[in-house]
């Protein structure tokens, strides 16, 4: 479940095919009743529901209507249900959304399926804010890390790559629903009313915020929980061959190469950096070129962190795309003058032997050749981890 942080989504994303308009107090299913709205993705609005058989909180996921039987079919549901039914048993299970129940609603714009899922708290990203220069402490990054390690494994095992890991789809897992009901009472229906910048029938967001952490609990003491599985792919059948945010791209999709379950984890390394440090490992910008994104300063971040692209990998990507960026040697075409590039100048949250353990974790990982990145089990049992609860 992903929740954006951003104001509403613009009158533009309703219309045949698009999102399900919908207003407080709308009842799902006979028994999911809206009452709040906590954001929306590309492809979804997601909102605090009253499940009325139970009495309890839940989240309602109300994807596009194009995402099933329209022009952009997803796995999600499909994937969820996987993850769900797999094993239910395996350590990596608890730090997966756990999906309530799902449906299919009919409404002006089309047949949109939902998801019902346990709410959780805010994003890896918003969490950042609740310490000093956003930078979230060791300890919990290094328990964060074991719990979405744990979830990578149990995903990858059932035959699921998740291929879009990124702060904003890490989301902190709420200790006790309860909480949700100061969270309703601080932030009042009438503050949602709608959307003055946009249109008078579109409600703004109200996401969780930190109303999910008690007063009186520590933060090291957290879960988070995998969410947003809508970009995810079978590891025997794609979604889409070209995934993950542009600066988190594995090399090997950049280069438009076959791709397989380790793209994830050079997905979490450069999260991990991020969360760690509120800094990007990689911008793909040069003030040489003019500020703007482009591929070859990117590959070239790469390269100067990392080291060459293997001679096998470049065979293995698109043609066309290799060659505008790579020589006959296999190194990258004239390339920008640029100062040496250490993973250690990146690091100032931390220090001494820690700092270097977790330099040397982050190169297990983020090895430019896929086959030499290690597997979560394998990243388990890194030094690294070893103190983590």
């Amino acid at each position: 479940m992903m929740a954006s942080q951003h104001f509403a989504e613009g009158l533009h994303s309703y219309h045949p095919n698009g999102f399900h308009l919908v207003h407080l107090g709308d009842i799902f299913h006979c028994r999911y009743k809206v009452l709040r709205k906590l954001g929306y993705g590309r492809y979804s609005t997601v909102w605090l529901v009253e499940d009325q058989s139970c009495s309890c909180y839940r989240a309602l996921k109300i994807l596009s209507a194009e995402c099933y039987g329209g022009s952009s079919d997803l796995f999600e549901l499909e994937v969820l249900k996987r993850l769900q039914d797999f094993n239910p048993k395996d350590p990596g299970h608890r730090y997966i959304p756990t999906l309530v129940d799902t449906f299919e609603h009919v409404g002006p714009n089309g047949r949109h399926v939902c998801l019902v899922l346990e709410p959780m708290g805010e994003t890896l990203a918003s969490f950042g804010t609740l310490f000093s220069k956003c930078q979230i402490p060791a300890p919990i990054i290094q328990r964060f890390a074991k719990q979405l390690l744990l979830a990578l494994d149990y995903a990858h095992r059932s035959g699921v790559i998740h291929g879009d890991i990124q702060p904003r789809n890490i989301m902190i897992q709420i200790p006790n629903c309860s909480i949700i009901d100061k969270y309703l009472k601080e932030t009042p229906a009438d503050l949602a009313a709608s959307n003055p910048k946009s249109d008078s029938s579109i409600l703004v967001s109200q996401p969780l915020r930190d109303f999910y952490i008690p007063e009186s609990s520590n933060l090291r003491d957290l879960n988070i929980a995998l969410c947003d599985w809508g970009s995810a792919s079978w590891t025997d059948k794609h979604l889409t061959e070209v995934i993950q945010p542009v600066l988190l791209r594995a090399p090997e999709v950049i280069i438009r190469a076959p791709w397989g379950p380790p793209v994830d984890i050079w997905n979490l390394g450069a999260v991990l950096l991020e969360a760690l440090d509120a800094v990007h490992m990689f911008d793909g910008r040069a003030t040489q070129t003019g500020g703007v994104y482009k591929t070859q300063h990117h590959l070239e971040e790469i390269v100067a962190l990392f080291g060459p692209f293997p001679s096998w990998l470049l065979t293995r990507g698109k043609k066309e795309v290799v060659e505008e960026y790579f020589d006959e040697n296999g190194r990258i075409r004239n390339p920008i003058p640029r100062p040496e590039a250490l993973l250690e100048n990146w690091i100032e949250s931390l220090a001494g032997d820690d700092k270097a353990g977790f330099i040397m974790f982050l190169k297990r990982m983020m090895k430019i050749d896929p086959r030499d990145r290690l597997t979560p089990t394998q990243l388990l049992d890194e030094p690294w981890l070893q103190h983590t609860s």
